[in-house]
């Protein structure tokens, strides 16, 4: 159960944290997707045939702590 809510600058410093999320666009995300439907391992029912699980390519996500939140 969510008891409360804040969106970015409505926090206090103390309490933001920088997120960064990976860009489905960007090259990175692209050659990981590539390469991901190449796989020879046995593990792969279909083994290059272009499909790929959706569930085990998700873009990364990073959430830390402002400068002003860090543990000293």
């Amino acid at each position: 159960m969510i008891n409360s809510a804040h969106i970015g600058d409505t926090l206090t410093t103390n309490k933001q944290y920088t997120v960064k999320v990976q860009m489905v666009e960007s090259a990175a995300f692209q050659q990981r997707i590539d390469s991901s439907k190449n796989r020879t391992h046995e593990f792969y029912t279909y083994p290059r045939n272009g499909n790929i699980d959706v569930c085990y390519y998700q873009p990364s996500v990073n959430a830390t702590p402002t400068a002003n939140n860090l543990i000293k």
